[in-house]
């Protein structure tokens, strides 16, 4: 495949020269108002501080602008105000607006995932100045599609428009509403019945977030088709029982979602004629093998 290059008119950035600096981290002037980075990762900056204080300086480069403030880079700048470093190695360079929020963004990107608030301020910051999301998305090196979805986060699926929880979708988590959008958009089961659209967004408005991804799986799947409020209901009945100490808690009937590679063995099975006694084994040994898979995830094996 070609690799496509990004002409430097559209990314309106300034023809200077590098510059070389070494200098104490005392004197930059901080994180740049640019960065692209607003929410920060969870990430373990202690072992970089102790990397710093072994090595005595920087072996990746901080970013900076001809203000001195660091544009990419800033965990390692962070780092290095601990370690008490007398010097960082910096390249300095003159940068347009649109430079400093470019190179933030795709070092940040490529480091650590942003979240998805990130990316959205991240691409309506590019659209408010004019940029297509084609470009976009040939600056990021994403399909369009993907800066679409950015674009969207904040978006009301059309089902809820006019009800009387847009608001609360509005407002839900991040990562609820992420899981929320596409079914809502997408799917029969939501897309042509507001009442269960409604009673989803309710739901995820007060249900743990797995609960949230238990409404999406059984959608996506078909299992909500039937009577869709009436199982939705039971949901509610679930994120109201997990609310109560463990003790308290009824347990619930679900249904058993086999990992991938577990539904591609009983598929196989199905495809030949066993005797009864030893497909009775071969489905009682997958069937044992996801219980202890479980059973380790959740803590219950060691």
């Amino acid at each position: 495949m070609t690799e496509q290059i990004v002409p430097e008119k559209l990314l309106d950035f300034v023809d200077d020269e590098w510059e070389i600096l070494y200098i104490d981290p005392k004197e930059l002037k901080g994180i740049s108002p640019y960065n692209a980075r607003k929410e920060e990762p969870e990430v373990d900056l202690d072992s970089l501080v102790i990397s710093l204080k072994e090595t005595g300086i920087n072996t990746e480069p901080i970013i900076v602008d001809e203000d001195l403030y660091v544009i990419s880079g800033g965990r390692r700048y962070r780092a290095a105000l601990l370690a008490n470093l007398p010097r960082v190695w910096c390249l300095k360079k003159r940068m347009s607006e649109t430079e400093k929020i470019v190179r933030s963004f795709l070092e940040n990107e490529l480091k650590y995932d942003m979240t998805m608030e990130d990316r959205y301020q991240f691409a309506k910051t590019l659209r408010d100045k004019g940029m297509s999301v084609e470009e976009i998305a040939l600056i990021t090196g994403r399909s369009p599609s993907t800066i679409r979805e950015w674009l969207g986060l904040h978006k009301v699926p059309d089902v809820l428009k006019e009800t009387e929880v847009e608001e609360e979708y509005k407002q839900l988590p991040i990562k609820k509403k992420q899981l929320l959008r596409s079914s809502l958009q997408t799917l029969d089961v939501f897309r042509d019945n507001p009442e269960a659209a409604v009673k989803a967004v309710k739901l995820a408005k007060k249900a743990p977030l797995r609960v949230v991804e238990e409404i999406i799986q059984d959608a996506k799947s078909g299992h909500l088709e039937v009577n869709p409020t009436e199982k939705l209901e039971k949901y509610e009945q679930i994120a109201e029982e997990l609310k109560k100490p463990k003790k308290e808690r009824k347990y619930f009937l679900r249904p058993i979602r086999l990992p991938q590679d577990l539904v591609k063995k009983l598929v196989m099975i199905a495809k030949f004629d066993f005797p009864n006694d030893t497909l009775d084994d071969i489905v009682a040994q997958i069937l044992w093998e996801y219980v202890n898979r479980r059973s380790k995830e959740l803590g219950l094996m060691f």
